[in-house]
Protein backbone atom coordinates (compact mmCIF):
# COMPACT_ATOMS: atom_id res chain seq x y z
CA UNK A 1 0.00 0.00 0.00
CA UNK A 2 2.82 2.19 0.90
CA UNK A 3 4.16 1.77 -2.90
CA UNK A 4 1.17 2.58 -4.84
CA UNK A 5 0.95 5.89 -2.59
CA UNK A 6 4.64 6.73 -3.08
CA UNK A 7 3.58 6.19 -6.64
CA UNK A 8 0.54 8.57 -6.31
CA UNK A 9 2.29 10.93 -5.26
CA UNK A 10 5.35 10.90 -7.58
CA UNK A 11 2.67 10.61 -10.52
CA UNK A 12 0.85 13.52 -9.29
CA UNK A 13 4.13 15.61 -8.69
CA UNK A 14 5.07 14.95 -12.63
CA UNK A 15 2.35 16.11 -13.61
CA UNK A 16 2.69 19.28 -12.16
CA UNK A 17 6.30 19.59 -12.31
CA UNK A 18 5.48 19.45 -16.86
CA UNK A 19 2.60 22.12 -16.11
CA UNK A 20 4.37 24.46 -14.53
CA UNK A 21 7.46 23.53 -17.72
CA UNK A 22 4.15 24.43 -20.57
CA UNK A 23 2.95 27.31 -18.63
CA UNK A 24 6.81 28.71 -18.25
CA UNK A 25 7.61 28.11 -22.15
CA UNK A 26 4.32 29.49 -23.38
CA UNK A 27 4.74 32.46 -21.64
CA UNK A 28 8.22 32.49 -23.11
CA UNK A 29 7.31 31.70 -26.88
CA UNK A 30 8.53 35.11 -29.16
CA UNK A 31 4.94 36.13 -31.06
CA UNK A 32 5.18 36.99 -34.92
CA UNK A 33 2.96 38.41 -37.01
CA UNK A 34 0.98 39.66 -34.76
CA UNK A 35 0.86 42.99 -35.31
CA UNK A 36 0.77 45.58 -32.24
CA UNK A 37 -2.48 47.03 -32.41
CA UNK A 38 -1.92 49.51 -29.72
CA UNK A 39 0.33 51.53 -31.79
CA UNK A 40 -0.61 55.18 -30.59
CA UNK A 41 -2.30 56.97 -33.50
CA UNK A 42 -4.74 59.37 -34.10
CA UNK A 43 -7.33 60.17 -37.02
CA UNK A 44 -8.50 63.46 -38.24
CA UNK A 45 -11.49 63.63 -40.49
CA UNK A 46 -13.24 66.30 -41.80
CA UNK A 47 -16.24 66.16 -44.19
CA UNK A 48 -17.18 68.81 -46.91
CA UNK A 49 -20.52 68.25 -48.67
CA UNK A 50 -19.95 65.77 -52.26
CA UNK A 51 -16.67 67.04 -52.76
CA UNK A 52 -14.76 65.82 -55.30
CA UNK A 53 -11.63 63.64 -53.65
CA UNK A 54 -9.22 65.97 -56.05
CA UNK A 55 -10.42 69.26 -53.81
CA UNK A 56 -10.48 67.40 -50.87
CA UNK A 57 -7.25 66.16 -51.11
CA UNK A 58 -6.06 69.75 -52.45
CA UNK A 59 -7.91 71.93 -49.89
CA UNK A 60 -8.06 69.97 -46.71
CA UNK A 61 -5.94 66.98 -47.16
CA UNK A 62 -2.87 68.41 -47.71
CA UNK A 63 -3.02 71.25 -45.28
CA UNK A 64 -3.55 68.54 -42.63
CA UNK A 65 -0.81 67.21 -42.99
CA UNK A 66 1.54 69.60 -43.00
CA UNK A 67 0.67 70.54 -39.46
CA UNK A 68 0.78 67.10 -38.28
CA UNK A 69 4.40 67.13 -39.34
CA UNK A 70 4.79 70.01 -36.91
CA UNK A 71 3.97 67.62 -34.50
CA UNK A 72 6.87 65.24 -32.51
CA UNK A 73 7.52 61.84 -32.71
CA UNK A 74 5.52 61.01 -35.61
CA UNK A 75 6.51 58.00 -37.09
CA UNK A 76 3.74 58.14 -39.98
CA UNK A 77 1.34 59.92 -41.63
CA UNK A 78 -1.13 58.13 -44.05
CA UNK A 79 -4.10 59.98 -45.18
CA UNK A 80 -6.97 58.71 -47.58
CA UNK A 81 -9.43 61.52 -49.69
CA UNK A 82 -12.70 60.31 -50.63
CA UNK A 83 -16.17 62.19 -52.05
CA UNK A 84 -17.22 64.58 -49.33
CA UNK A 85 -14.46 63.14 -46.93
CA UNK A 86 -11.18 63.49 -45.90
CA UNK A 87 -9.06 61.06 -43.49
CA UNK A 88 -4.98 61.84 -41.69
CA UNK A 89 -4.05 58.72 -39.57
CA UNK A 90 -1.02 59.87 -37.75
CA UNK A 91 1.30 57.28 -36.10
CA UNK A 92 3.31 57.90 -33.57
CA UNK A 93 6.47 56.34 -32.05
CA UNK A 94 6.21 53.59 -29.41
CA UNK A 95 5.53 55.05 -25.74
CA UNK A 96 4.24 58.85 -27.05
CA UNK A 97 2.57 60.61 -24.57
CA UNK A 98 -0.07 60.64 -27.29
CA UNK A 99 -2.93 62.84 -24.95
CA UNK A 100 -0.20 65.92 -25.44
CA UNK A 101 0.10 65.74 -29.08
CA UNK A 102 -3.32 65.47 -29.41
CA UNK A 103 -3.97 68.88 -27.32
CA UNK A 104 -0.61 70.41 -29.81
CA UNK A 105 -2.70 68.86 -32.87
CA UNK A 106 -5.96 70.75 -31.89
CA UNK A 107 -4.07 74.15 -31.60
CA UNK A 108 -2.68 73.28 -35.15
CA UNK A 109 -5.96 72.74 -36.63
CA UNK A 110 -7.46 75.44 -34.51
CA UNK A 111 -5.05 78.04 -36.56
CA UNK A 112 -5.72 76.48 -39.44
CA UNK A 113 -9.86 76.65 -39.56
CA UNK A 114 -9.43 80.06 -41.23
CA UNK A 115 -7.77 78.83 -44.23
CA UNK A 116 -9.99 76.14 -45.18
CA UNK A 117 -13.38 76.30 -47.11
CA UNK A 118 -16.11 78.02 -44.95
CA UNK A 119 -18.58 75.12 -45.50
CA UNK A 120 -15.93 72.46 -44.14
CA UNK A 121 -17.13 71.10 -40.82
CA UNK A 122 -15.42 70.93 -37.87
CA UNK A 123 -13.08 68.22 -37.38
CA UNK A 124 -13.35 65.06 -35.32
CA UNK A 125 -10.09 63.49 -34.24
CA UNK A 126 -10.54 59.96 -32.66
CA UNK A 127 -7.77 57.16 -31.44
CA UNK A 128 -8.08 54.26 -34.03
CA UNK A 129 -5.66 51.57 -35.09
CA UNK A 130 -4.21 52.63 -38.35
CA UNK A 131 -5.78 51.64 -41.59
CA UNK A 132 -2.66 49.36 -43.04
CA UNK A 133 -3.47 47.11 -39.96
CA UNK A 134 -6.73 46.74 -39.87
CA UNK A 135 -6.38 45.39 -43.98
CA UNK A 136 -4.11 43.14 -42.98
CA UNK A 137 -7.05 40.86 -41.24
CA UNK A 138 -7.84 39.54 -44.69
CA UNK A 139 -4.65 37.98 -45.04
CA UNK A 140 -1.48 40.47 -45.97
CA UNK A 141 -1.40 44.11 -47.58
CA UNK A 142 1.11 46.78 -48.31
CA UNK A 143 1.33 50.09 -48.99
CA UNK A 144 3.57 51.82 -51.57
CA UNK A 145 4.29 55.47 -51.93
CA UNK A 146 7.00 57.32 -53.71
CA UNK A 147 7.59 60.49 -56.00
CA UNK A 148 6.00 59.54 -58.79
CA UNK A 149 1.97 59.90 -60.72
CA UNK A 150 -0.78 57.02 -59.35
CA UNK A 151 -0.25 56.04 -62.88
CA UNK A 152 3.14 55.60 -62.96
CA UNK A 153 2.53 53.63 -58.96
CA UNK A 154 0.01 51.39 -60.72
CA UNK A 155 2.06 50.45 -63.70
CA UNK A 156 5.36 49.71 -61.14
CA UNK A 157 2.81 47.80 -58.62
CA UNK A 158 1.68 46.12 -62.07
CA UNK A 159 4.50 45.24 -63.45
CA UNK A 160 6.97 44.59 -60.53
CA UNK A 161 4.85 42.74 -58.20
CA UNK A 162 1.48 42.11 -59.09
CA UNK A 163 2.33 39.83 -61.85
CA UNK A 164 5.39 38.22 -60.71
CA UNK A 165 3.95 36.89 -57.45
CA UNK A 166 0.34 35.58 -58.87
CA UNK A 167 2.61 32.49 -59.65
CA UNK A 168 2.62 31.24 -56.51
CA UNK A 169 0.77 28.39 -55.17
CA UNK A 170 -1.97 29.34 -52.55
CA UNK A 171 -2.05 33.12 -53.57
CA UNK A 172 -5.20 33.32 -55.42
CA UNK A 173 -5.20 37.37 -56.21
CA UNK A 174 -3.27 40.71 -56.10
CA UNK A 175 -5.52 43.65 -55.72
CA UNK A 176 -4.22 47.13 -56.56
CA UNK A 177 -6.42 50.14 -54.60
CA UNK A 178 -6.20 53.81 -55.35
CA UNK A 179 -5.84 53.68 -59.08
CA UNK A 180 -7.34 51.47 -62.24
CA UNK A 181 -5.66 50.86 -65.75
CA UNK A 182 -6.22 53.68 -68.13
CA UNK A 183 -9.30 53.70 -70.01
CA UNK A 184 -9.83 54.90 -73.86
CA UNK A 185 -11.86 57.70 -74.21
CA UNK A 186 -13.69 59.23 -77.13
CA UNK A 187 -15.34 62.77 -77.21
CA UNK A 188 -17.85 63.91 -79.75
CA UNK A 189 -17.95 66.83 -81.09
CA UNK A 190 -22.20 67.21 -80.61
CA UNK A 191 -22.30 70.08 -83.18
CA UNK A 192 -20.30 68.11 -85.87
CA UNK A 193 -22.71 64.43 -85.38
CA UNK A 194 -25.77 66.73 -85.23
CA UNK A 195 -24.10 68.19 -88.57
CA UNK A 196 -23.39 64.88 -90.52
CA UNK A 197 -26.49 63.11 -88.55
CA UNK A 198 -24.10 60.51 -86.99
CA UNK A 199 -24.85 58.05 -84.29
CA UNK A 200 -22.25 58.26 -81.68
CA UNK A 201 -23.85 54.70 -80.60
CA UNK A 202 -22.94 53.54 -83.70
CA UNK A 203 -19.74 54.03 -84.09
CA UNK A 204 -18.88 52.91 -80.17
CA UNK A 205 -20.24 49.73 -81.48
CA UNK A 206 -18.15 49.62 -84.60
CA UNK A 207 -14.92 50.58 -82.47
CA UNK A 208 -15.58 47.84 -79.78
CA UNK A 209 -15.79 45.13 -82.96
CA UNK A 210 -12.72 45.98 -83.79
CA UNK A 211 -10.80 46.36 -80.31
CA UNK A 212 -12.14 42.97 -79.71
CA UNK A 213 -10.59 39.27 -80.93
CA UNK A 214 -13.42 37.93 -83.61
CA UNK A 215 -14.29 34.23 -84.71
CA UNK A 216 -14.64 33.30 -88.29
CA UNK A 217 -15.16 29.91 -88.12
CA UNK A 218 -13.14 26.41 -87.56
CA UNK A 219 -11.55 24.15 -89.99
CA UNK A 220 -11.12 20.39 -89.99
CA UNK A 221 -7.82 19.01 -89.79
CA UNK A 222 -6.50 15.43 -89.12
CA UNK A 223 -9.99 14.82 -87.33
CA UNK A 224 -9.59 17.51 -84.93
CA UNK A 225 -11.45 21.01 -84.84
CA UNK A 226 -9.17 24.26 -85.13
CA UNK A 227 -10.96 27.51 -84.40
CA UNK A 228 -10.05 30.76 -86.82
CA UNK A 229 -9.86 33.98 -85.01
CA UNK A 230 -9.21 37.77 -86.54
CA UNK A 231 -6.81 39.64 -84.19
CA UNK A 232 -7.62 43.42 -83.17
CA UNK A 233 -7.39 46.00 -86.17
CA UNK A 234 -6.14 48.45 -83.86
CA UNK A 235 -2.78 49.19 -82.29
CA UNK A 236 -2.96 52.38 -81.03
CA UNK A 237 -5.12 55.57 -80.24
CA UNK A 238 -3.54 57.06 -83.76
CA UNK A 239 -5.68 53.93 -85.95
CA UNK A 240 -8.73 54.68 -83.87
CA UNK A 241 -8.74 58.12 -84.89
CA UNK A 242 -8.19 57.60 -88.63
CA UNK A 243 -10.68 55.22 -88.73
CA UNK A 244 -13.09 56.17 -91.81
CA UNK A 245 -16.77 56.81 -90.55
CA UNK A 246 -19.90 56.45 -93.06
CA UNK A 247 -22.14 59.62 -93.13
CA UNK A 248 -25.61 58.58 -93.38
CA UNK A 249 -27.21 59.19 -96.81
CA UNK A 250 -24.15 60.14 -98.57
CA UNK A 251 -21.12 58.34 -100.08
CA UNK A 252 -18.68 60.57 -98.17
CA UNK A 253 -16.43 59.84 -95.44
CA UNK A 254 -15.01 61.91 -92.26
CA UNK A 255 -12.16 60.72 -90.26
CA UNK A 256 -13.21 60.02 -86.66
CA UNK A 257 -10.83 62.46 -85.34
CA UNK A 258 -12.55 64.89 -87.45
CA UNK A 259 -15.51 64.73 -84.84
CA UNK A 260 -14.28 63.47 -81.66
CA UNK A 261 -11.17 63.80 -79.17
CA UNK A 262 -9.32 60.04 -79.05
CA UNK A 263 -6.79 59.95 -75.90
CA UNK A 264 -5.83 58.09 -73.24
CA UNK A 265 -6.96 59.05 -69.89
CA UNK A 266 -7.18 57.66 -66.24
CA UNK A 267 -10.57 56.60 -65.14
CA UNK A 268 -11.72 59.36 -62.64
CA UNK A 269 -10.47 58.39 -58.79
CA UNK A 270 -13.38 57.76 -56.46
CA UNK A 271 -10.60 57.75 -53.47
CA UNK A 272 -7.07 58.94 -53.44
CA UNK A 273 -3.99 57.58 -50.65
CA UNK A 274 -1.46 59.54 -49.66
CA UNK A 275 1.68 58.13 -47.48
CA UNK A 276 3.76 60.59 -45.72
CA UNK A 277 2.44 63.29 -47.97
CA UNK A 278 3.44 61.39 -51.22
CA UNK A 279 0.89 59.63 -53.79
CA UNK A 280 0.04 55.45 -52.41
CA UNK A 281 -1.43 52.81 -53.29
CA UNK A 282 -2.55 49.57 -51.70
CA UNK A 283 -1.72 46.08 -52.26
CA UNK A 284 -4.15 43.77 -50.91
CA UNK A 285 -3.12 39.69 -50.95
CA UNK A 286 -5.96 37.24 -51.23
CA UNK A 287 -4.45 33.52 -50.53
CA UNK A 288 -6.68 30.48 -51.65
CA UNK A 289 -8.70 28.49 -49.46
CA UNK A 290 -6.42 26.22 -47.37
CA UNK A 291 -3.30 26.98 -47.95
CA UNK A 292 -0.68 27.47 -46.13
CA UNK A 293 -0.84 31.25 -44.65
CA UNK A 294 2.30 30.89 -42.53
CA UNK A 295 4.27 29.88 -45.63
CA UNK A 296 2.97 32.07 -48.10
CA UNK A 297 3.35 35.10 -45.86
CA UNK A 298 7.11 34.23 -45.59
CA UNK A 299 7.31 34.03 -49.56
CA UNK A 300 5.51 37.39 -50.01
CA UNK A 301 7.44 39.11 -47.62
CA UNK A 302 10.82 37.59 -49.05
CA UNK A 303 10.11 38.95 -52.66
CA UNK A 304 8.54 42.35 -51.69
CA UNK A 305 12.08 43.16 -49.58
CA UNK A 306 13.76 42.41 -53.02
CA UNK A 307 11.77 44.49 -55.34
CA UNK A 308 11.78 46.97 -52.16
CA UNK A 309 15.81 47.43 -52.60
Amino acid sequence: MKEIFRRKYFISLSYMLIAVIGIVAWMNIPVEMAPDLQLPSVTVSYSWANTSPEVIEQEITRRVEGVATRLRNVEKIRSVSNEGRASVTITFEKNTPVEYRILELQEYLFGLRDELPRDVRRPNITRSIPQELQEQETFMAYSISGDRSMRELFQFAEKHIRLPLLGYEGLADIEVEGAEDPALTIRFDTGMLERYSISSDQIMRQITERLNWRSSGFIEQNGSRLSLLIPPQFEGVEEISQMLVAIPKSNRRVKLGDIALVQIEDYPVKSIKRLNGKPALTLIFNRESGSDAMRLAEIIRNEIDIIAS
